[in-house]
């Protein structure tokens, strides 16, 4: 009862969380200490999530899988060695199972 008087004061104005809210918070699990690449990566993640707007085929995603999705490909498309990149992909999948309980 409750939950309907608050959602009726409120006027069901609610929205259920966007791909760029879950970058803001998974991509302090990329295992890196240099904010530059963190920085570098969040904008690009924004940016590619952002694209998936214009594109009817992502729609039913959800957007806890276009954030993820978003990040593994800007950590792909940065300039890193494929060693340093692959060792951050890996080590961000398992920290985002860890921590969110996401799988891939």
């Amino acid at each position: 009862k409750m939950e309907s008087i608050i959602l009726d004061m409120i006027e069901w104005r609610v929205n259920a969380p966007t791909a760029g809210d879950f970058i803001n918070h998974l991509v302090c699990l990329i295992p890196v200490e240099d904010d530059t690449i963190l920085r570098e990566v969040s904008a690009r993640a924004h940016f590619f999530a952002e694209l998936s707007l214009l594109d009817y085929y992502f729609v039913p995603e959800r957007a806890s899988s276009v954030a993820l999705a978003s990040i593994l490909n800007s950590i792909e498309g940065l300039q890193l060695s494929s060693h340093t990149s692959e060792g951050l992909r890996e080590g961000f999948l398992l920290k985002t199972e860890q921590v969110a309980s996401m799988d891939y």
